[in-house]
Formats: structure tokens, sequence, C-alpha cells
């Protein structure tokens, strides 16, 4: 399967806490793929493209994604993210759950 994993950006800590987790979920479960849109589009900076623009490519990942994994507090990003998830009947879970 491929996992997305849903999480906040609103810090530079956010970042480092996603890539720590994303690696962290991949190595425990090497049979899965997990990919963080915070890595994925890493080549991106702050800026370079707008706000939607930026959902909208999250989005289009998202879509090819077999299971939405929120791993962060619920920010409007990951917000919209799990509503397209359900939208789409795609599952959504939880890290607590998985512990």
């Amino acid at each position: 399967m491929l996992i997305f994993v849903a999480h906040k950006d609103d810090s530079a800590a956010d970042y480092d806490r996603a890539r720590r987790i994303t690696h962290d979920l991949q190595l425990d479960d090497t049979a899965n793929c997990y990919i963080c849109p915070l890595m994925a589009f890493s080549h991106l900076r702050h800026g370079d493209v707008d706000i939607d623009t930026e959902m909208l490519i999250c989005e289009d990942l998202l879509t090819v994604c077999d299971v939405l994994l929120v791993a962060s507090e619920l920010s409007k990003s990951v917000r919209r993210q799990i509503a397209l998830a359900r939208k789409i009947h795609m599952g959504v879970t939880y890290l607590e759950d998985r512990a």
C-alpha cells in the first residue's frame, strides 16, 4: 500500500517531526510505502507557489494513495486532506491508534 502521512507544517520543528515519524514508520513496515508531502515536495520553498496551488499538488498525491495516516494535530491543511480522503472513500487512520 501507499500510505500518505499527513502532518501539519507550521514550523521547522513540524518538518523535523514529520520526517522522523515517516522514517520510523517506513523502517517498521517495509511491506508498505510511506509518503509525506512535506518531504516529497521539499524542493518547493514556502512562497514558491500560493497555498491553494500547494494544497492541490498535495491532493494530487493523496488521490493515488491507499490510506491517509494523520500524524499530527489537525491543522487547516490536514483537515482538508482528511475531507478529501473521506470524499473518495479512502481509509483514514491516526498515528495514536497504531500504538
